[in-house]
């Protein structure tokens, strides 16, 4: 005889995953009656009138939650995305249809996440974990925000979009009953070039989103709007993390109320998206070149890495003019030389690797510059008094000695950048090019 027998895997949420922030499912089986029907069937067993509306329908006498999975006698497993309670006058009849999700390829998610990809500052390097630790970092005590009585606080949790399992096993008392849920998504990436053509930082996009249900003594849209105004004080207040190294700004919030029905059991889950911008430096790239050497020319005081130089320009350029006499067809050409060779950096003062800063001392610390570019002050104006030149790597083989002509910070809401302007100093002719413009044969 064909049996209805079938395998409940009731799902709970079991401890919180520390890089994720998505809780541990824990299944308790158990054997329940009933029948999974495919769309379109028509089986005997089933009453007259029955339609099967969902590519898999579960009809299920005994308890189901959303969430649980279902595994019939073939080992094939089913998730249970909604369950439509059916009774008659004061009798539970059962869930019918329930919604079924077949697995494929079932396999229980691993308790914990395991060991994470780090930087060289052994920092974990997915976006999501690390805006997870920023908001967690700076997001405590009075700067939650607060239940309706407006002084205990709503608990909170940052965790990882995409749950494989219902949101609402967080939010619900029968649940984890967290008072608002900050999910997190995966950042979109473009990159930052240097004149070279490597990538030493990324511009990131990615989405917050917040989400909250009525609870006694908890108004979910109030408590919405206040997580938002949360959320934009500390981007305001710390907009760098000198942790994690980024620049962090909140450009966009959408606010539409969600409603979700589960069974005969119907619940507005407020919702609002915060897009969260940020820039990050490229671990994997420290630059050697450009650099300079600056201090008196017996003696020089240090040696600069320019950390993100974007723009180059070493324009040549010749003396020639040409005579016009009266009288007389065509030009008379007169080679006076050539005038100094001229060097045009930019820069990016917004982005610089943990290894290599703008500020001196570039690899450690405390700092001793008050601003990014005091290097280029020390060698602008110490170079009127007892410098004759500085030493420029442009990574051509050699080197040139150079004057620093122009320091040009531009600050803005938009960017930072410096332009550097230098001339070549040369005491002597040069009789090789080569020599001139610091290049050696490869």
């Amino acid at each position: 005889m064909p049996s209805a027998t079938l395998t409940r895997r009731a799902r709970s949420l079991g401890a919180r995953d520390v890089f994720t922030g998505l809780c541990a499912n824990v299944w308790t089986e158990s054997t329940i009656t009933g029948s999974i029907q495919n769309a379109g069937s028509s089986r005997l067993s089933m009453a007259l009138g029955t339609y099967n509306k969902y590519p898999y329908n579960g009809y299920i006498p005994d308890v189901i939650h959303v969430g649980d999975e279902i595994k019939d006698a073939f080992n094939y497993y089913y998730t249970v995305d909604t369950a439509e309670q059916l009774t008659r006058l004061d009798e539970f009849i059962g869930y019918v249809p329930c919604k079924l999700n077949k697995i494929d390829d079932h396999s229980d998610r691993e308790a914990t996440s395991g060991t994470w990809h780090v930087d060289s500052d052994i920092l974990v390097t997915d976006s999501r974990y690390r805006t997870k630790t920023y908001l967690q970092t700076y997001l405590l005590g009075a700067a939650l925000p607060h239940l309706d009585d407006g002084v205990t606080n709503a608990s909170t949790v940052f965790m990882f979009a995409g749950a494989d399992y219902p949101l609402l096993l967080e939010l619900l008392p029968g649940g984890n009953d967290v008072d608002v849920v900050v999910t997190i998504d995966k950042a979109t990436s473009t990159p930052r070039w240097t004149y070279l053509t490597y990538p030493y930082g990324f511009d990131e996009t990615l989405k917050l989103e917040l989400w909250a249900i009525n609870k006694e003594g908890l108004t979910a849209m109030r408590l919405i709007d206040e997580m938002e105004e949360a959320i934009k004080k500390v981007v305001t207040d710390y907009p760098r993390y000198s942790v994690l190294g980024n620049i962090r700004a909140l450009p966009k919030i959408d606010n539409p109320p969600k409603s979700l029905a589960e069974g005969l059991d119907k619940y507005t889950l407020y919702n609002s998206t915060i897009t969260l911008k940020y820039t990050r430096a490229n671990d994997h790239y420290v630059p050697t070149v450009p650099s300079i050497t600056w201090g008196p020319s017996a003696a020089p005081t240090g040696t600069f890495i320019l950390p993100n130089v974007t723009y180059l320009s070493p324009p040549i350029k010749v003396n020639n003019i040409r005579l016009m006499p009266s009288g007389r067809m065509g030009n008379i050409l007169q080679k006076l030389g050539m005038p100094d060779f001229a060097i045009i950096m930019r820069c990016d003062l917004d982005v610089e690797h943990s290894d290599l800063t703008w500020k001196r001392p570039q690899t450690a610390l405390p700092k001793t510059d008050r601003l990014p570019w005091q290097v280029f002050y020390d060698a602008a104006f110490n170079g009127q008094i007892d410098q004759l030149y500085q030493t420029l790597d442009l990574g051509w083989g050699g080197t040139l000695k150079v004057t620093l002509e122009e320091v040009t910070p531009e600050q803005s809401g938009e960017d930072n950048t410096l332009s550097l302007t230098f001339y070549v100093y040369n005491s002597t002719s040069a009789t090789v090019y080569k020599t001139f413009y610091g290049i050696v044969d490869p």
